[in-house]
Formats: C-alpha cells, sequence, structure tokens
C-alpha cells in the first residue's frame, strides 16, 4: 500500500485508514478521517519520497470514488501533484472506465484549480 515515513506512525496509520475508507467508498467514514485529523493535526505530512500516487487523492481519482474525491478536495489535498511517470489527477480522471464518473472527478479538479490559483 503507501509508504509513509516510519517517523510519523500516526500519520502512517492514519493514511492507512484513510485509504481503507476510499477503498470501501466509505464516505462517512473519510469525512470523520478528515475532520478529527484537521482539529488535532492540520494537514496530512507527506514525506519528500513518497510517491504521489500513493496519495488518498489519487487513489481516490483512480478507483472513480467521486464523493471521496470531492471531500478530500474540499479538505484541502493537493490537486496540482503529478505521479512519477508524469501523470497527474486530470490524466487519471480522463482514463475512467464510466464516463460519466470521469466527467464528474474532472470537472471537481478544474474547479478546485481555478479556485486556489491566484
Amino acid at each position: 500500500m503507501a509508504r509513509t515515513s516510519q517517523r510519523h506512525p500516526q500519520n502512517a496509520q492514519y493514511l492507512e485508514e484513510l485509504l481503507r475508507a476510499i477503498v470501501l467508498d466509505d464516505e462517512g467514514r473519510l469525512k470523520e478521517l478528515l475532520v478529527s485529523y484537521k482539529e488535532r493535526h492540520g494537514r496530512l505530512e507527506r514525506t519528500t519520497d513518497a510517491d504521489p500516487a500513493d496519495s488518498p487523492l489519487f487513489k481516490a481519482v483512480s478507483m472513480e470514488r467521486v464523493g471521496c474525491v470531492r471531500l478530500l478536495i474540499e479538505a484541502g489535498e493537493d490537486t496540482s501533484r503529478i505521479d512519477r511517470t508524469g501523470a497527474s489527477l486530470l490524466h487519471l480522471a480522463c482514463r475512467s472506465a464510466v464516463p460519466a464518473k470521469g466527467g464528474r472527478i474532472l470537472r471537481q479538479l478544474v474547479f478546485a484549480r481555478c479556485n486556489h490559483e491566484p
């Protein structure tokens, strides 16, 4: 699963829980995790060696979890990251097996980028 820093075991556990909620498409649990973590720690810390493709947002987009994508974007996940192959979240959404879901995810990603650019 995701590579996480050994120096931050709480982060590793949190990340595993986030990914589990995404895999199960459990939006309620995902929202609960995001709110509780933000209240305690702010943003999820990432290590510089972590592959962006291991991030919760990449996982949600690749699994076509439209609601999870929305929650992660609202929580402040970075929508501009690319993985080690050069693929962005937009690339992933365009490869969606279900065009309607891919289209909804694309709109969320584009709107998120527009809202965060100066």
